[in-house]
């Protein structure tokens, strides 16, 4: 119930999404820094999704988007290829900006490639849970 009452649904940017509060402000200051350093890039954005409660692929342990802590990027419609070893050139560009924010690329994955997907890391979760914002 308390993680329920912390979920946000807003228009941010060209993306609609689904998130836990802190995960939302952190999220609109990453897209607010994409709009001003690539443009063009910003209105291109779209979305496979964010709030999402499901296990993660190929296991039984739930996903992150499970607790709205995770968006997967499309660019002008298109989804970045699962496991396929290559990485869509516009989210190279604004993969940066959620690494400087405290989320995590799933391009650097070695198990499993899935360059559309960005997450809350575990670091920033610990810091928001000793802020009380948790």
């Amino acid at each position: 119930p308390r993680l329920l009452a912390l979920l946000r649904t807003e228009q941010v940017g060209p993306i609609r999404v689904t998130m836990l509060e802190p995960a939302m402000e952190s999220f609109k200051r990453i897209m607010a820094r994409i709009a001003e350093n690539e443009p063009e890039l910003h209105a291109r954005l779209g979305t496979a999704g964010a709030l999402c409660v499901r296990a993660t692929r190929g296991s039984s342990s739930f996903s992150s988007h499970s607790f709205g802590l995770a968006v997967d990027l499309k660019v002008s419609g298109e989804l970045d290829a699962f496991r396929d070893g290559a990485t869509q050139c516009a989210l190279i560009f604004i993969a940066d900006f959620f690494i400087e924010e405290g989320w995590v690329w799933g391009a650097h994955w070695r198990s499993v490639e899935d360059s559309m997907h960005f997450q809350v890391s575990r670091e920033k979760l610990e810091e928001w849970s000793r802020e009380g914002r948790l």
